[in-house]
């Protein structure tokens, strides 16, 4: 399949010939297509937080993990209709590492507090469409969906930052910024969308200091899952 003959055929409305082509796929290559998706409905008792946190109840972080259940499904199925049997597909899914899901999205939510200008209502309707797995779950979804082999799949972790003197000020300092910079890159569009533009800079700069009074060393490390598999 080429892209002149996509071109062609849809071109002349060949409908059946674009969908055969569209089936001879030998090699498909994906990076971080389904770690984000729509909010989950039935999170609306997620006070006070805008991810999984340690104050969610229960429910939260089931219905997290079950929405992204459905849209890995959903994107391996998808995707198995348009590769030959036999053909591969490589992907990359951002994951965690522990068990903890949460990452920075608990300062998030203290810094959007702190603020005092964020009405309630606004906050508790407020979530982050995201997801990360661990190695184990993302592997029990592609098995029971059962469209492809799983060849092999890898956890690789790599360091934000390089290491240096946690006691030079001006390290920590930056390394708070750099963290809130990292979440204002992903959310800063949601966010002005949900609560205004007037909020950010300042929403931000409080991120940073949180940081730097409370780092987790978990926030230290970018986790990717690389995957390999063959369509059956």
């Amino acid at each position: 399949m080429t892209a002149d003959s996509l071109a062609k055929n849809a071109a002349n409305g060949d409908l059946a010939k674009l969908q055969a082509d569209a089936c001879n796929v030998f090699v498909v290559l994906s990076q971080c297509s389904v770690s984000g998706f729509l909010v989950p409905d039935g999170i609306e008792n997620n006070k006070w937080n805008v991810f999984i946190a340690k104050s969610s109840p229960p429910n939260v972080s089931k219905t997290y993990a079950k929405q992204f259940q459905e849209d890995l499904s959903l994107f391996l199925r998808m995707r198995s209709e348009e590769i030959k049997p036999g053909g591969h597909m490589f992907f990359t899914l951002m994951g965690r590492g522990n068990p903890n899901p949460s990452g920075g999205w608990e300062l998030l939510a203290e810094s959007l507090c702190d603020l005092g200008l964020v009405k309630e209502a606004d906050l508790d309707s407020f979530n982050i469409p995201q997801y990360t797995p661990y190695k184990e779950e993302a592997s029990e979804i592609i098995q029971d969906e059962a469209s492809f082999e799983l060849i092999r799949l890898e956890v690789f972790e790599v360091d934000r930052d390089k290491k240096e003197d946690v006691n030079n000020n001006d390290f920590v300092l930056d390394k708070g910024k750099k963290f809130a910079d990292s979440i204002r890159a992903i959310t800063e569009h949601l966010l002005a969308c949900h609560f205004g533009d007037a909020i950010i800079d300042t929403l931000f700069e409080r991120l940073a200091m949180h940081q730097v009074d409370h780092p987790d060393p978990n926030d230290d490390k970018v986790v990717n899952i690389v995957v390999s598999m063959t369509k059956k």
